[in-house]
């Protein structure tokens, strides 16, 4: 299961490193931003990945969305793509799946969209609902509240201790943060 997460994420950086002209570079010049932004990402990904953990869905579900649409999206959904990434990476750490520095890595890249889009609050909250709406699509019960909690706990240094080996399902993680 983690394995197929992690080999996503290696053909992502694979295709960051590549060229002379990076991914996120090639991603944000073919758009910007002005077609189709009323068109949301829970709209736009696919549900292809059916593993029983939502996080590894999401973000599988995420990487299949990224490899079709290429350098053609809007810079809203490129930041919301951005957004959902980090919270399903952030719950993968908080169940113990990922470590810190998979977070980490992925946190990079969530800067480096933010700093290739626009720094508005209002621009940054409407990625971030549409984040929200989209990781919703896959299980209701992951409101707003338990999704920022997450992002708070992979954020902050009491994640960076090592959980022995425990491994959380999204339903203790619910009622852990809920």
């Amino acid at each position: 299961m983690t394995e197929i997460v992690i080999c996503s994420i290696y053909n992502y950086n694979k295709n960051i490193e590549g060229d002379n002209m990076g991914f996120l570079d090639k991603l944000f010049k073919a758009n910007n931003g002005s077609s189709d932004d009323n068109t949301r990402l829970a709209h736009c990904v696919d549900k292809l990945d059916k593993q029983e953990n939502i996080f590894v869905n999401v973000m599988n579900d995420l990487g299949s969305y990224v490899e079709q649409v290429g350098d053609n999206d809007t810079k809203l959904r490129k930041m919301a793509y951005a957004y959902a990434r980090r919270i399903a990476a952030a719950g993968l750490c908080a169940q113990g799946i990922w470590g810190q520095e998979e977070y980490d890595y992925i946190l990079t890249i969530f800067h480096s969209f933010q700093q290739m889009t626009e720094h508005t609050v209002e621009f940054q909250e409407k990625a971030s609902a549409q984040a929200i709406e989209y990781i919703q699509s896959y299980d209701a019960r992951l409101d707003k509240k338990f999704l920022q909690s997450l992002v708070a706990v992979a954020s902050s240094d009491a994640s960076k201790a090592k959980n022995h080996g425990t491994i959380f399902s999204v339903e203790d993680l619910i009622g852990m943060f809920k």
